[in-house]
């Protein structure tokens, strides 16, 4: 099921899809975040960040966002390790903008859903490794 497929169905359940954040700076926290929270079609459920101090900061503008609207937040997993991130199965999408090679390629092993704010153009740095990997076979 794509993207697009899930957040209809999951509309029309009234249920959320459940975001992680790989990467809480200043893009982060002044456009990602607040357009997904905005839209209503998902619930952040995890946030990433080497810096420990701005992944609280991405946990805290989720808890804001609800405390705004008067309505419970979900509880929110605070990451160091991206990697830690990507394994957690509660997570149906990822959101960042730091989905550059070795993240992109976590994902898409791992068969997350991804978009991409500024997709690469094929023969750019890395992009046609990337194309092999997502080309492979997959089980189950």
């Amino acid at each position: 099921m794509n993207l697009f497929s899930m957040l209809k169905a999951r509309a029309a359940e009234a249920k959320p899809i459940r975001v992680g954040q790989i990467g809480c700076g200043r893009i982060a926290q002044g456009h990602d975040m607040p357009s997904v929270l905005h839209a209503g079609l998902a619930d952040y459920v995890a946030v990433c960040d080497l810096d420990s101090r701005r992944a609280a900061d991405g946990r805290e503008l989720v808890a804001k966002f609800y405390r705004e609207k008067e309505q419970p937040a979900p509880r929110v997993e605070v990451y160091g390790d991206y990697r830690e991130l990507l394994a957690n199965r509660d997570i149906d999408a990822v959101v960042g903008e730091v989905l550059r090679d070795r993240v992109e390629r976590c994902l898409i092993e791992r068969h997350h859903r991804r978009g991409a704010d500024h997709p690469r153009a094929p023969g750019e740095d890395g992009v046609d490794d990337l194309v092999r990997v997502d080309r492979r076979p997959r089980e189950g």
